[in-house]
């Protein structure tokens, strides 16, 4: 959709303009539950589609309808963070 394109480019000069120290772009995933497994691979792919639009999110929040298993906490701690790796997950 072209207005989402707009808006996505917006923030994205909005990072540069505002500089890194004063720009934290945060994302959202939901983690479901399909043959009783969580799937992490929605959140790389959202990552993944965020920076090819040139936005790269310094914070990742996982949501799950019950606490996340280690295993997925830690395939989501192999999405790399910020150019900087300044970045923080909360499970």
């Amino acid at each position: 959709c072209q207005s989402n394109t707009t808006q996505f480019e917006a923030l994205r000069q909005f990072q540069f303009r505002a500089g890194d120290e004063n720009f934290c772009l945060m994302f959202v995933s939901l983690v479901p539950i399909l043959s009783d497994e969580q799937k992490t691979k929605p959140t790389q792919h959202g990552v993944r589609d965020l920076r090819s639009l040139g936005l790269s999110p310094k914070v990742i929040f996982c949501r799950c309808p019950i606490p996340l298993a280690q295993k997925c906490k830690e395939k989501g701690g192999n999405i790399p963070l910020s150019k900087l790796n300044r970045g923080k997950r909360f499970w």
